[in-house]
């Protein structure tokens, strides 16, 4: 996870350069958003290159070739075969839960910051710098942590953080 946070930081430096060397000359933003889109499309694209040049399947793979709809409905079959597993559909769904509420905070962070704190879009994108600094250094440190005290309970105060963070941001009237 730290390492996405990495590559997330080099994104945003990246594209925070552009911007204020673009809001220097006077660019719109229409200029310029669509370039930070390219920016992140292509940091993504290097990083695939890695992973897929350095991480190895570790089950055999299948030469069949998949037919239009199969992938589909490959899933949709290991999908069914979960309910032999409650444990693991529980934990399925509580992902899907929790990182569907991560990404609405993640994804109003940024509006909230300029639209209710008055944050100005150079400002908004420091912000997530650091937040992905911090979001990293967590990451790394709370993953072993996180093997001392067991997943649940890791979990837990990661949700308590989350709402202690929420708070604070509701609480907070300016930048």
């Amino acid at each position: 996870w730290s390492f996405g946070y990495f590559g997330g930081m080099l994104t945003l430096g990246l594209s925070l350069g552009y911007v204020l060397w673009a809001q220097s000359k006077g660019l719109p933003a229409t200029h310029f958003v669509p370039v930070t889109m390219l920016i992140t499309a292509a940091v993504y694209a290097v990083a695939s290159c890695f992973t897929f040049a350095l991480l190895r399947e570790r089950g055999g793979r299948s030469s069949a070739v998949v037919e239009p709809g199969g992938w589909w409905r490959g899933l949709l079959q290991r999908l069914g075969q979960t309910r032999e597993f409650p444990a693991f559909r529980r934990l399925l769904w509580c992902a899907v839960w929790y990182q569907a509420g991560i990404s609405v905070v993640i994804a109003l962070a940024a509006v909230y910051a300029e639209q209710v704190l008055g944050f100005r879009q150079a400002e908004t994108m420091m912000l997530i710098f650091l937040v992905n600094i911090a979001a990293a250094a967590g990451a790394s440190s709370f993953g072993y942590w996180q093997d001392r005290i067991g997943h649940k309970p890791a979990l837990a105060v990661t949700l308590v953080g989350w709402i202690v963070m929420t708070v604070m941001a509701v609480a907070a009237t300016g930048p």
